[in-house]
C-alpha cells in the first residue's frame, strides 16, 4: 500500500531541504519517491500532490541535483530517489567544489584595509567561526575567557593547536559545576563563577589575539544575546589587560589561598568589597 504525502515529520524534512537549494514541491517530490519507492512521474505526482503540469520539471530539477536517477522501458520511465546518505554526499561535494572556486576567485581581489569600527555580529555560527579564524590565525599570543558551555570540540582544537606552539596563552576557564573538563592544560580555572554571573548577569566569551583583534559575547540561559569584534588596537588592548589581570590575581590566590582565604573569605567576599578601605 502506498503510502501518502502527510504533514509532521516530512514538514521538518522540507524545512532542512529548503536549506539546501530545494523549492518546496522538489522537497516534496524527493520525500514522496522515499516513502514510495521507484515510480513514474503520474503516480508521484498523485503522491506528493504536485501537479502533473509542474511534475516532470520537477523531477529533471532533482535529477540534475543527483536526488533522483530513473530507469527508462519502451512505456515510461520510472524514478527512484537516492538515500539521504548519497544524497548528502552530493551536496557536501558540489558545496565544497563551489567553496573551493569562490576563495580561488576571491583570491585576485584587493584585500581591504584594516578598520577601527565595532562590528555587532548577530548569528552565533558567524561567532563561533570568526572566533575559530582569530585564535587559528594567531602567530603571537592567543588570550581568552570563556565558559565550559561554549567550550566545545572545534574551539578546543583550535586552541590545542595554540596552546603546543605559543609561548603567550593564557586561558581563562569558567565552569559552574567546577568540572573544568578540557583537554588543554595551560589554563586557570576561575573559582568564582557564581559570583562572576551574579556580576555580569550572564556567561561571556573574551578574545583577543595579536594585540590588534578582539571579539566579545555575551550569553544567557537561551544563547547567546550580542556579540561585538573589532580590530581597533585599543580595545584590543583593553581585553588583553583584562584578562591578563584575571590571570595575576589567580595566580596570586593559587600560591597563598590559606591566608587569602583567611583575611578575605572562602568566596573572596571581602575582597570584591572596594568601596570599604581598611576595614
Amino acid at each position: 500500500m502506498a503510502i501518502f504525502f502527510s504533514g509532521g515529520n516530512d514538514m521538518s524534512l522540507i524545512n532542512l531541504l529548503e536549506q539546501f537549494n530545494f523549492t518546496e514541491s522538489e522537497a516534496k517530490v524527493y520525500i514522496a519517491f522515499l516513502e514510495n519507492g521507484p515510480t513514474t512521474g503520474y503516480e508521484i505526482s498523485k503522491l506528493s500532490g504536485v501537479a502533473r503540469s509542474k511534475i516532470y520539471n520537477i523531477i529533471e530539477s532533482l535529477i540534475q541535483k543527483g536526488a533522483l536517477i530513473y530507469s527508462q522501458s519502451d512505456r515510461s520511465k520510472i524514478y527512484k530517489a537516492e538515500s539521504i546518505d548519497t544524497l548528502s554526499t552530493v551536496i557536501q561535494q558540489k558545496t565544497n567544489s563551489n567553496l573551493a572556486k569562490l576563495k580561488q576567485e576571491a583570491a585576485s581581489l584587493t584585500p581591504q584595509k584594516e578598520d577601527d569600527q565595532i562590528w555587532k555580529l548577530s548569528d552565533w555560527g558567524v561567532v563561533k567561526t570568526r572566533a575559530i579564524n582569530m585564535i587559528q590565525s594567531a602567530t603571537d599570543q592567543v588570550m581568552i575567557q570563556i565558559w565550559a558551555d561554549e567550550l566545545d570540540d572545534t574551539l578546543e582544537k583550535a586552541l590545542l593547536e595554540k596552546e603546543s606552539h605559543l609561548e603567550k596563552f593564557v586561558v581563562i576557564f569558567y565552569d559552574l559545576k567546577k568540572k573544568y573538563k578540557t583537554k588543554l592544560h595551560r589554563i586557570y580555572c576561575h573559582g568564582f563563577e557564581k559570583e562572576k554571573l551574579k556580576d555580569m548577569n550572564g556567561r561571556w566569551i573574551l578574545i583577543t589575539v595579536d594585540r590588534n583583534q578582539m571579539l566579545y559575547v555575551s550569553l544567557n540561559s537561551e544563547g547567546m544575546t550580542q556579540a561585538i569584534y573589532t580590530e581597533e588596537a585599543q580595545m584590543a588592548l583593553f581585553a588583553r589587560e583584562y584578562i591578563l589581570h584575571d590571570a595575576y590575581c589567580l595566580r596570586i590566590l593559587e600560591h597563598l589561598q590559606t591566608s587569602a582565604v583567611k583575611e578575605f573569605g572562602e568566596a573572596m567576599e571581602k575582597v570584591r568589597d572596594i568601596y570599604k578601605i581598611n576595614e
